[in-house]
C-alpha cells in the first residue's frame, strides 16, 4: 500500500498479474496500466505518477575479500557500493500518510 490510491482490490490485480515492485509498474506497457488503473481518477492517476516518476533506481554493488576464508562469528568486511541513476533537483519524499513534508534519507 504504498503507492497511493492502490486498494485492495488494485494490489489483488498486481499479484494475479505477478507485479511485484514499483519497477515492474514502470515497466507496465500504456495499455496494461491503464487497465490496471482504470477505477482511479485523474487526480489519482497523477499522484501514482509522481509517486513511481520519484521512485529512487539505486544499483549497488560490493566488494568481497575471498582470498581469506569467511569463518562462522567472525568478522568479514564488505565494501558496498550505493549508487543513483539521476541527479537529484527534489529530494521531497512522496508520502501521502506522512503528516508533514519528508525528504528522502
Amino acid at each position: 500500500k504504498q503507492v497511493p490510491y492502490f486498494t485492495d482490490e488494485i494490489l489483488k490485480e498486481c499479484e494475479e498479474k505477478k507485479i511485484e515492485t514499483v519497477y515492474d509498474i514502470m515497466a507496465l506497457e500504456d495499455d496494461d496500466r491503464d487497465e490496471l488503473l482504470r477505477t482511479l481518477n485523474e487526480r489519482q492517476l497523477g499522484k501514482v505518477a509522481e509517486f513511481v516518476n520519484k521512485y529512487p533506481n539505486l544499483e549497488l554493488s560490493y566488494e568481497l575479500d575471498l582470498e581469506e576464508p569467511i569463518r562462522a562469528n567472525e568478522p568479514k568486511d564488505i565494501v558496498i557500493n550505493i549508487e543513483r541513476d539521476e541527479e537529484l533537483e527534489d529530494i521531497d519524499a512522496v508520502c501521502p500518510r506522512f503528516p508533514g513534508k519528508k525528504a528522502e534519507n
